[in-house]
């Protein structure tokens, strides 16, 4: 089953903040290998959307809806819904998951 991937705002603002972090630090080469692998996840998420894993800091919560696929070192973090799948979050995976989904709430708030 295929879904629509969508990239909701948080998300979209994960990938400026991602690009300016590798791209200062590592170059826009590694940029290019960062993005190409978050789209192959996305991929991914769009032909197999309940095929991600729900993240431990999450069903912790008890929010089983929501999974993650990795794309690299970094998470990308969605919710299943029907026909389409929403992209919340992408941050690096060594980064604490809930500090970021604390920090995302307080923003939203």
């Amino acid at each position: 089953m295929s879904v629509r991937v969508v990239i909701l705002k948080g998300a979209e603002a994960d990938l400026r903040e991602l690009r300016h972090y590798v791209t200062r630090r590592l170059g826009e080469l590694a940029w290019a290998k960062t993005l190409q692998s978050i789209r192959a996840a996305i991929g991914q998420i769009a032909a197999h959307p309940d095929a991600g894993r729900v993240p431990d800091e999450i069903s912790s919560l008890g929010l089983i809806q929501f999974r993650e696929v990795l794309a690299g070192p970094n998470r990308v973090v969605y919710e299943p819904r029907g026909d389409v799948a929403y992209v919340h979050l992408v941050c690096d995976s060594r980064r604490d998951l809930k500090n970021v989904l604390l920090r995302r709430l307080v923003e939203a708030g």
